[in-house]
């Protein structure tokens, strides 16, 4: 491996551990009235540039989309519109 995919694919796995972390964080925001843009874009983000990163990981593409993946991206998206949305 290159120390270009090596370095991407720890990347991937960070951005994965964060995305429970920042709905966490989402939720007990929501939860105590707080303000929720911020860290409903930055959580919403998290799948999107894991979805980036694979993209330039030819050989681990196909190891990593499934549904569980595609779902994530979705809830991603949607995470951000409705921070975006927010008040």
């Amino acid at each position: 491996m290159s120390g270009r995919s090596t370095l991407s694919m720890v990347l991937i796995q960070i951005f994965i551990y964060m995305i429970p972390v920042g709905c966490g964080i989402f939720i007990f925001r929501s939860l105590t009235n707080r303000s929720i843009k911020t860290t409903g874009i930055v959580t919403g983000i998290l799948p999107i540039l894991v979805f980036l990163l694979v993209i330039s990981q030819p050989t681990a593409i196909l190891r990593m989309i499934s549904i569980g993946f595609i779902l994530a991206l979705l809830s991603g998206i949607a995470l951000i519109s409705i921070s975006v949305k927010e008040l």
